[in-house]
This record gives structure tokens, C-alpha cells and sequence, in this order.
């Protein structure tokens, strides 16, 4: 698909990612958030506190920084303040690398396979749904403007992944106000029926 993948390579760009051995980060693991708008940063960042998941928070501002910080390079080189997350959290639309390059870039690494990755976007936009699944993204959650609903998306999706042990294979649905139950759930293609 054009229009998201990186110029060049990344992947070669990037320095191996160093953390826990077997992949696994310790317990103190932040949630990395990586949001270029400060409000909606800080609106994650709220609403995981006020639905008391105590969880140390990271933001950064932009796709690269992103990227500096997973793999520990300056300004995020003391892994003691910085250490690897457990989960990041995505903004579609940042400068410099845009959210689906910085998935991108992620999963051709081969120790992050496993990193969950939730892209959170005010764009529903069924090719931005496609192609941040495609970009090897776990999850898309659709930004709401009522706090109690993005409050509850994002815990949601936050106790979901951090229940889960380390998978590159899990994927939800999309989630959010325009993907709550569109049509009938027999009808609905994002629809998982639970069968025993």
C-alpha cells in the first residue's frame, strides 16, 4: 500500500531493542503512549488513572520519538526511567513518522513481535482501520469526545492486553462510538462469537 510505509528501510535503521530476556518486560513496565496532541495525551493518561490502573505512563510526541524510546536510544538511554513497555498506545497522525510507519518499523524487529500495539485515532476511516490492522497493529480504537467513553475504551483495552501473555498473533476489533454494534451481530464482520 503507498502512502504510510517508510522511505527507506527502517528496519535496518534500527538498533536491537534491549530489554527483559524471553521477551518479557518487568513489572514495572510502563504504558507507553505515543501522541503528538498533549490533550489527548493527557486525556489517556487521565483516564487510566481515574479507572485506577496504576500503571506508570511514557509519553512521547512524535513517530521517531517513538521509536528512540523502544530501542533506548538518547534521550530515552537510562532504561531505569525509561525502561520497555508493556503496551504503546498510537496516535494515527503524528509528524516526522506517522503512526502506521512507526507499527511498521515495530514488527519488522523481531523481539517486538509481541509488543501489543493499539492505535487510537480520531479517524474512523475504513482504510485507516485496514491498513493499521495490515501494519501488524493488535487493535483500533476510534477516539471519542466524551471522556467517560474514552475512558472506558481505553481501560478496556488496557486490561485486555495486559492480561494476555506475550502473543504476535492476537487482534481485536475495531472499538469506539462508530464501531459499537453498526449492524446486527449476526451481520457484523468484526463480530467474535464465542462458542464452548
Amino acid at each position: 500500500m503507498v502512502g504510510f510505509y517508510p522511505t527507506s528501510d527502517l528496519s535496518t535503521q534500527l538498533a536491537p531493542f534491549p530489554f527483559a530476556v524471553n521477551n518479557r518486560s518487568p513489572a514495572q513496565s510502563p504504558i507507553l503512549i505515543g501522541d503528538d496532541n498533549e490533550d489527548d495525551a493527557l486525556l489517556t493518561e487521565t483516564a487510566l488513572l481515574r479507572s485506577q490502573i496504576n500503571i506508570p505512563t511514557r509519553i512521547v510526541r512524535d513517530g521517531e520519538q517513538v521509536l528512540d524510546y523502544l530501542r533506548g536510544a538518547a534521550p530515552f538511554d537510562d532504561r531505569a526511567a525509561f525502561p520497555f513497555p508493556r503496551l504503546l498506545l498510537l496516535d494515527l497522525h503524528m509528524p516526522r513518522l506517522n503512526g502506521l510507519q512507526v507499527v511498521v518499523a515495530v514488527r519488522a524487529i523481531a523481539l517486538c513481535q509481541s509488543l501489543p500495539i493499539v492505535i487510537v485515532s480520531g479517524s474512523d476511516l475504513a482504510d485507516n482501520v485496514a491498513n493499521s490492522y495490515n501494519a501488524g497493529a493488535n487493535e483500533f480504537i476510534y477516539k471519542s469526545t466524551d471522556f467517560d467513553s474514552h475512558r472506558r475504551l481505553i481501560c478496556d483495552a488496557v486490561s485486555f492486553w495486559l492480561a494476555l501473555e506475550p502473543s504476535d498473533g492476537h487482534r481485536r476489533p475495531p472499538r469506539g462510538v462508530r464501531f459499537w454494534n453498526p449492524v446486527p451481530n449476526h451481520l457484523n464482520p468484526f463480530f467474535l462469537s464465542v462458542t464452548s
